[in-house]
Protein backbone atom coordinates (compact mmCIF):
# COMPACT_ATOMS: atom_id res chain seq x y z
CA UNK A 1 0.00 0.00 0.00
CA UNK A 2 2.81 2.18 0.86
CA UNK A 3 4.43 1.49 -2.53
CA UNK A 4 1.02 2.50 -4.52
CA UNK A 5 0.89 5.71 -2.71
CA UNK A 6 4.84 6.41 -2.79
CA UNK A 7 4.21 6.03 -7.00
CA UNK A 8 0.85 7.73 -7.02
CA UNK A 9 2.57 10.97 -5.31
CA UNK A 10 5.90 10.59 -7.33
CA UNK A 11 3.01 10.53 -10.92
CA UNK A 12 1.57 13.76 -10.12
CA UNK A 13 4.49 15.18 -8.99
CA UNK A 14 5.87 14.42 -12.68
CA UNK A 15 2.69 15.69 -14.39
CA UNK A 16 2.77 19.07 -12.18
CA UNK A 17 6.55 19.53 -13.33
CA UNK A 18 5.92 18.56 -17.21
CA UNK A 19 4.00 21.45 -19.72
CA UNK A 20 3.14 20.78 -22.66
CA UNK A 21 3.35 22.97 -25.17
CA UNK A 22 1.14 23.21 -28.33
CA UNK A 23 3.27 23.99 -31.63
CA UNK A 24 1.24 25.48 -35.35
CA UNK A 25 2.09 23.13 -37.91
CA UNK A 26 1.87 25.82 -40.40
CA UNK A 27 3.43 28.82 -38.64
CA UNK A 28 6.36 27.99 -36.18
CA UNK A 29 7.51 31.59 -36.50
CA UNK A 30 10.70 32.71 -36.31
CA UNK A 31 11.78 31.23 -32.66
CA UNK A 32 13.40 28.15 -31.62
CA UNK A 33 11.69 25.93 -29.40
CA UNK A 34 14.88 26.02 -27.15
CA UNK A 35 14.26 30.14 -26.53
CA UNK A 36 10.82 29.07 -25.97
CA UNK A 37 11.42 26.60 -23.21
CA UNK A 38 14.36 29.28 -21.67
CA UNK A 39 12.11 32.40 -21.61
CA UNK A 40 9.23 30.14 -20.12
CA UNK A 41 11.58 28.81 -17.44
CA UNK A 42 12.74 32.17 -16.93
CA UNK A 43 9.07 33.46 -16.21
CA UNK A 44 8.49 30.51 -14.54
CA UNK A 45 11.37 31.11 -11.92
CA UNK A 46 11.43 27.45 -12.31
CA UNK A 47 14.15 24.91 -13.51
CA UNK A 48 12.43 22.06 -11.92
CA UNK A 49 9.49 21.91 -14.67
CA UNK A 50 10.32 20.32 -17.95
CA UNK A 51 8.81 21.20 -21.50
CA UNK A 52 7.69 19.22 -24.33
CA UNK A 53 6.81 20.40 -27.74
CA UNK A 54 3.65 19.23 -29.42
CA UNK A 55 3.04 20.35 -33.87
CA UNK A 56 -1.11 20.79 -33.89
CA UNK A 57 -3.32 22.07 -36.94
CA UNK A 58 -4.07 25.79 -35.83
CA UNK A 59 -7.09 25.16 -35.30
CA UNK A 60 -6.70 22.32 -33.22
CA UNK A 61 -4.08 23.66 -31.01
CA UNK A 62 -6.22 26.94 -30.38
CA UNK A 63 -9.47 24.56 -29.40
CA UNK A 64 -6.67 22.30 -27.20
CA UNK A 65 -5.09 25.03 -25.19
CA UNK A 66 -8.57 26.50 -24.26
CA UNK A 67 -9.81 22.68 -23.32
CA UNK A 68 -6.46 22.29 -20.79
CA UNK A 69 -5.68 19.30 -22.96
CA UNK A 70 -2.25 21.46 -23.52
CA UNK A 71 -0.59 24.10 -21.18
CA UNK A 72 0.35 26.59 -23.67
CA UNK A 73 -0.22 27.34 -26.89
CA UNK A 74 2.72 29.08 -29.53
CA UNK A 75 2.31 31.25 -31.84
CA UNK A 76 -0.92 33.61 -30.79
CA UNK A 77 -1.90 36.68 -32.47
CA UNK A 78 -2.95 38.63 -29.85
CA UNK A 79 -5.51 40.25 -29.14
CA UNK A 80 -8.80 41.65 -27.44
CA UNK A 81 -10.03 38.44 -26.51
CA UNK A 82 -6.73 36.39 -25.92
CA UNK A 83 -4.70 39.09 -24.52
CA UNK A 84 -6.03 38.28 -21.03
CA UNK A 85 -3.80 35.16 -21.12
CA UNK A 86 -1.53 35.76 -23.41
CA UNK A 87 2.66 35.98 -22.37
CA UNK A 88 3.34 38.69 -25.05
CA UNK A 89 5.76 39.75 -27.24
CA UNK A 90 7.77 36.11 -28.12
CA UNK A 91 8.00 38.06 -31.94
CA UNK A 92 6.68 40.62 -34.27
CA UNK A 93 5.14 39.56 -37.17
CA UNK A 94 3.70 41.38 -40.03
CA UNK A 95 1.23 41.43 -42.86
CA UNK A 96 3.19 41.52 -46.29
CA UNK A 97 1.62 42.72 -49.12
CA UNK A 98 3.46 41.12 -51.97
CA UNK A 99 3.04 42.05 -55.48
CA UNK A 100 4.03 41.39 -59.23
CA UNK A 101 3.79 44.69 -59.95
CA UNK A 102 3.36 48.83 -58.03
CA UNK A 103 -0.32 48.46 -56.35
CA UNK A 104 -2.67 51.77 -56.86
CA UNK A 105 -4.44 51.76 -53.81
CA UNK A 106 -6.83 54.18 -55.42
CA UNK A 107 -7.97 51.71 -57.05
CA UNK A 108 -10.01 47.71 -57.27
CA UNK A 109 -6.92 45.71 -56.18
CA UNK A 110 -7.50 41.84 -56.73
CA UNK A 111 -5.86 39.80 -53.71
CA UNK A 112 -4.92 36.31 -52.94
CA UNK A 113 -5.45 35.48 -48.84
CA UNK A 114 -5.67 32.18 -47.31
CA UNK A 115 -9.09 31.63 -46.06
CA UNK A 116 -9.85 32.98 -42.78
CA UNK A 117 -7.16 35.46 -42.24
CA UNK A 118 -7.02 39.21 -42.65
CA UNK A 119 -10.62 40.01 -42.58
CA UNK A 120 -10.25 43.03 -40.56
CA UNK A 121 -7.52 44.45 -43.46
CA UNK A 122 -10.09 44.10 -46.20
CA UNK A 123 -12.39 46.33 -44.17
CA UNK A 124 -10.12 48.89 -43.40
CA UNK A 125 -8.57 48.97 -47.12
CA UNK A 126 -12.03 48.77 -48.77
CA UNK A 127 -10.02 48.17 -52.56
CA UNK A 128 -8.57 45.32 -51.58
CA UNK A 129 -10.77 42.30 -53.22
CA UNK A 130 -10.55 38.87 -51.87
CA UNK A 131 -10.40 37.00 -54.90
CA UNK A 132 -7.97 33.86 -54.85
CA UNK A 133 -8.61 31.74 -51.61
CA UNK A 134 -6.82 28.81 -50.22
CA UNK A 135 -6.08 26.49 -47.50
CA UNK A 136 -1.66 27.60 -46.81
CA UNK A 137 0.69 29.38 -47.71
CA UNK A 138 2.42 27.61 -50.64
CA UNK A 139 -0.60 27.76 -53.05
CA UNK A 140 -0.77 31.42 -52.20
CA UNK A 141 3.02 32.06 -53.40
CA UNK A 142 2.03 29.54 -56.17
CA UNK A 143 -0.76 31.45 -57.65
CA UNK A 144 1.04 34.60 -57.27
CA UNK A 145 4.02 33.21 -59.17
CA UNK A 146 2.25 31.77 -61.68
CA UNK A 147 0.01 35.18 -62.28
CA UNK A 148 -3.05 33.90 -61.19
CA UNK A 149 -3.09 36.62 -58.70
CA UNK A 150 -1.00 39.70 -58.82
CA UNK A 151 -1.27 40.31 -54.99
CA UNK A 152 -1.23 38.46 -52.05
CA UNK A 153 -1.57 39.00 -48.05
CA UNK A 154 0.86 37.06 -46.19
CA UNK A 155 2.24 36.95 -42.88
CA UNK A 156 6.09 37.22 -43.09
CA UNK A 157 6.68 34.43 -40.76
CA UNK A 158 4.51 31.82 -43.09
CA UNK A 159 7.27 32.67 -45.98
CA UNK A 160 9.65 29.81 -46.83
CA UNK A 161 13.33 30.24 -45.40
CA UNK A 162 14.97 29.85 -48.62
CA UNK A 163 12.06 32.57 -50.74
CA UNK A 164 14.28 35.67 -52.06
CA UNK A 165 11.60 38.58 -52.26
CA UNK A 166 13.92 40.49 -54.56
CA UNK A 167 11.56 40.56 -57.60
CA UNK A 168 8.21 41.59 -55.70
CA UNK A 169 6.94 44.94 -54.52
CA UNK A 170 6.37 44.31 -50.33
CA UNK A 171 5.20 47.07 -48.31
CA UNK A 172 4.10 46.46 -44.61
CA UNK A 173 0.30 46.25 -44.37
CA UNK A 174 0.03 45.89 -40.78
CA UNK A 175 2.06 44.63 -37.82
CA UNK A 176 1.10 41.85 -34.77
CA UNK A 177 2.41 41.13 -31.69
CA UNK A 178 2.58 37.91 -31.20
CA UNK A 179 2.60 35.98 -27.63
CA UNK A 180 2.43 32.28 -26.20
CA UNK A 181 -1.35 31.79 -25.14
CA UNK A 182 -1.35 30.10 -21.57
CA UNK A 183 -4.49 28.52 -19.63
CA UNK A 184 -5.66 27.73 -15.93
CA UNK A 185 -3.42 24.42 -16.19
CA UNK A 186 -0.38 26.11 -16.89
CA UNK A 187 -0.87 28.36 -14.10
CA UNK A 188 -1.42 25.60 -11.31
CA UNK A 189 0.93 23.59 -12.44
CA UNK A 190 3.71 26.70 -11.70
CA UNK A 191 1.44 27.70 -8.91
CA UNK A 192 1.51 31.60 -10.65
CA UNK A 193 -0.99 33.73 -11.52
CA UNK A 194 -1.16 35.12 -15.16
CA UNK A 195 -0.35 38.67 -14.00
CA UNK A 196 2.30 37.99 -12.35
CA UNK A 197 3.65 35.67 -15.26
CA UNK A 198 2.84 38.38 -17.86
CA UNK A 199 4.96 40.96 -16.20
CA UNK A 200 7.72 38.51 -14.84
CA UNK A 201 7.77 37.04 -18.68
CA UNK A 202 8.56 40.57 -19.95
CA UNK A 203 11.41 41.27 -17.70
CA UNK A 204 12.91 37.90 -19.36
CA UNK A 205 12.40 39.23 -22.91
CA UNK A 206 14.24 42.43 -22.16
CA UNK A 207 17.26 40.39 -21.32
CA UNK A 208 17.13 38.01 -24.01
CA UNK A 209 19.15 37.35 -26.61
CA UNK A 210 17.45 35.79 -29.58
CA UNK A 211 20.28 34.32 -31.46
CA UNK A 212 20.60 35.31 -35.28
CA UNK A 213 23.14 32.54 -37.06
CA UNK A 214 25.91 33.65 -39.36
CA UNK A 215 24.16 32.64 -41.98
CA UNK A 216 21.42 35.67 -41.46
CA UNK A 217 23.75 37.96 -39.88
CA UNK A 218 25.67 37.78 -43.65
CA UNK A 219 22.52 38.08 -45.73
CA UNK A 220 22.18 41.75 -43.64
CA UNK A 221 25.91 42.43 -43.81
CA UNK A 222 25.68 41.74 -47.68
CA UNK A 223 22.74 43.89 -47.99
CA UNK A 224 23.39 46.90 -45.68
CA UNK A 225 27.34 47.13 -46.60
CA UNK A 226 27.00 50.00 -49.15
CA UNK A 227 25.15 52.15 -47.05
CA UNK A 228 27.35 51.46 -44.20
CA UNK A 229 29.72 52.80 -46.52
CA UNK A 230 27.64 55.98 -47.32
CA UNK A 231 26.80 56.64 -43.13
CA UNK A 232 30.62 56.19 -42.65
CA UNK A 233 31.67 58.78 -44.98
CA UNK A 234 28.41 61.25 -44.08
CA UNK A 235 30.39 61.20 -40.31
CA UNK A 236 33.42 61.58 -40.70
CA UNK A 237 34.90 64.91 -38.36
CA UNK A 238 37.72 66.15 -36.79
CA UNK A 239 39.02 64.39 -33.46
CA UNK A 240 37.23 65.44 -30.25
CA UNK A 241 38.76 64.67 -26.82
CA UNK A 242 37.19 64.85 -23.31
CA UNK A 243 39.00 65.41 -20.37
CA UNK A 244 36.52 64.33 -17.57
CA UNK A 245 35.23 61.29 -18.91
CA UNK A 246 34.46 59.83 -15.43
CA UNK A 247 33.04 63.20 -14.01
CA UNK A 248 30.95 63.60 -17.43
CA UNK A 249 29.66 59.67 -16.84
CA UNK A 250 28.77 60.61 -13.43
CA UNK A 251 26.63 63.98 -14.72
CA UNK A 252 25.16 61.76 -17.26
CA UNK A 253 23.84 59.23 -14.81
CA UNK A 254 22.64 62.17 -12.18
CA UNK A 255 20.61 63.57 -15.35
CA UNK A 256 22.54 66.37 -15.62
CA UNK A 257 20.42 68.89 -17.76
CA UNK A 258 22.63 71.14 -19.57
CA UNK A 259 25.11 68.14 -19.91
CA UNK A 260 21.78 66.03 -21.39
CA UNK A 261 20.69 69.16 -23.82
CA UNK A 262 24.36 69.47 -25.36
CA UNK A 263 24.12 66.03 -26.29
CA UNK A 264 20.81 65.64 -27.54
CA UNK A 265 20.86 69.09 -29.54
CA UNK A 266 23.96 69.49 -31.31
CA UNK A 267 24.51 69.65 -35.34
CA UNK A 268 25.63 65.85 -35.23
CA UNK A 269 22.34 64.88 -34.16
CA UNK A 270 20.78 66.46 -37.31
CA UNK A 271 22.58 64.34 -38.96
CA UNK A 272 21.58 61.63 -37.13
CA UNK A 273 18.20 62.53 -37.90
CA UNK A 274 18.51 63.20 -41.35
CA UNK A 275 20.27 59.64 -41.57
CA UNK A 276 17.25 58.08 -39.70
CA UNK A 277 14.31 59.76 -42.07
CA UNK A 278 16.17 58.21 -44.88
CA UNK A 279 17.13 54.27 -43.08
CA UNK A 280 12.81 54.12 -41.76
CA UNK A 281 14.23 50.95 -39.76
CA UNK A 282 16.43 53.35 -37.55
CA UNK A 283 14.94 53.53 -34.06
CA UNK A 284 17.70 54.90 -31.78
CA UNK A 285 21.14 55.85 -33.04
CA UNK A 286 24.10 57.58 -31.40
CA UNK A 287 27.71 58.61 -31.95
CA UNK A 288 30.79 58.67 -29.52
CA UNK A 289 34.24 59.83 -29.69
CA UNK A 290 37.37 57.97 -29.92
CA UNK A 291 37.78 57.30 -26.42
CA UNK A 292 34.06 56.28 -26.12
CA UNK A 293 32.69 59.57 -24.74
CA UNK A 294 29.08 60.23 -25.87
CA UNK A 295 29.23 63.36 -28.64
CA UNK A 296 25.28 63.44 -29.85
CA UNK A 297 22.08 60.71 -29.33
CA UNK A 298 19.00 61.02 -30.39
CA UNK A 299 17.68 60.20 -27.03
CA UNK A 300 18.97 59.29 -23.59
CA UNK A 301 21.22 56.37 -23.34
CA UNK A 302 21.95 54.37 -20.05
CA UNK A 303 25.97 55.25 -20.10
CA UNK A 304 27.77 58.04 -21.56
CA UNK A 305 31.29 56.23 -21.53
CA UNK A 306 31.15 53.28 -23.79
CA UNK A 307 34.63 52.46 -23.84
CA UNK A 308 33.99 49.47 -21.95
CA UNK A 309 31.24 47.80 -24.12
CA UNK A 310 31.82 45.50 -27.42
CA UNK A 311 30.40 47.41 -29.48
CA UNK A 312 33.21 50.45 -28.73
CA UNK A 313 35.98 47.78 -28.81
CA UNK A 314 35.17 45.62 -31.71
CA UNK A 315 35.29 49.20 -34.01
CA UNK A 316 38.28 49.67 -32.25
CA UNK A 317 40.55 47.01 -32.97
CA UNK A 318 38.56 46.40 -36.42
CA UNK A 319 38.51 48.28 -39.49
CA UNK A 320 36.23 46.52 -42.09
CA UNK A 321 32.05 46.03 -41.41
CA UNK A 322 31.50 42.30 -40.98
CA UNK A 323 28.75 40.36 -39.23
CA UNK A 324 30.58 41.02 -36.11
CA UNK A 325 29.34 44.02 -36.14
CA UNK A 326 25.97 43.16 -36.14
CA UNK A 327 24.54 41.76 -32.69
CA UNK A 328 21.56 39.52 -32.00
CA UNK A 329 18.04 40.36 -31.92
CA UNK A 330 16.73 41.74 -28.27
CA UNK A 331 13.67 43.67 -27.94
CA UNK A 332 13.51 47.42 -26.89
CA UNK A 333 10.80 48.19 -24.52
CA UNK A 334 10.94 51.90 -25.68
CA UNK A 335 10.30 51.22 -29.50
CA UNK A 336 8.18 48.26 -28.38
CA UNK A 337 10.32 46.10 -31.20
CA UNK A 338 12.90 44.05 -31.41
CA UNK A 339 15.88 45.22 -32.75
CA UNK A 340 19.32 44.33 -33.66
CA UNK A 341 21.87 46.39 -32.99
CA UNK A 342 24.44 47.93 -35.79
CA UNK A 343 28.07 49.16 -35.20
CA UNK A 344 29.81 51.54 -37.73
CA UNK A 345 33.24 52.77 -37.35
CA UNK A 346 34.37 56.20 -37.88
CA UNK A 347 37.57 57.59 -38.69
CA UNK A 348 38.82 60.87 -39.03
CA UNK A 349 40.28 63.32 -42.16
CA UNK A 350 43.07 61.09 -41.80
CA UNK A 351 41.74 58.14 -41.48
CA UNK A 352 42.23 57.19 -38.09
CA UNK A 353 39.67 55.42 -35.68
CA UNK A 354 37.88 58.36 -34.21
CA UNK A 355 34.70 56.73 -32.28
CA UNK A 356 31.18 54.88 -33.83
CA UNK A 357 27.95 55.72 -34.97
CA UNK A 358 25.59 52.71 -33.27
CA UNK A 359 22.21 52.13 -34.23
CA UNK A 360 19.61 50.31 -32.82
CA UNK A 361 17.16 49.12 -36.32
CA UNK A 362 13.53 47.78 -35.70
CA UNK A 363 14.69 43.93 -37.38
CA UNK A 364 11.22 43.56 -39.48
CA UNK A 365 11.40 47.26 -41.40
CA UNK A 366 14.91 46.60 -41.69
CA UNK A 367 14.28 43.23 -43.86
CA UNK A 368 11.41 45.01 -45.55
CA UNK A 369 13.99 47.56 -46.26
CA UNK A 370 16.12 45.54 -47.89
CA UNK A 371 13.41 42.84 -49.01
CA UNK A 372 15.53 39.94 -47.21
CA UNK A 373 13.45 36.83 -45.87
Amino acid sequence: MKLLIFFFIMSRSLLASQLNVGVSQTNSGPVRTEDIANILKCATESNKHNFSFTTLPNLRGLKYVKENKVDAYYPVYVNALNSDYSLLPIYIDEVLLLSNKEINFEVKTPVGVIRGEHSPIFKEFKNFEPSFLVSNPRSLLKGLDSKRVNSILVYRSQLPVDMSLKKYHIQTIIYHDVGIQINKSFEDKVGKVRTDLQKKFIRCILNYDFKLSKLKKRAIELAITSDILSLQKRFVMKRRSVSDLSEKEVAWSNKDKKLIQSILNNPIVELIKKSAREFSFINEAFVYNHQGALISSLKMTSDFDQSDEDKYLILKNFKDFTIRNITNIYFDESSNSFQVGISIRLNDESGNFNGGLYIGADINKLITFYKLN
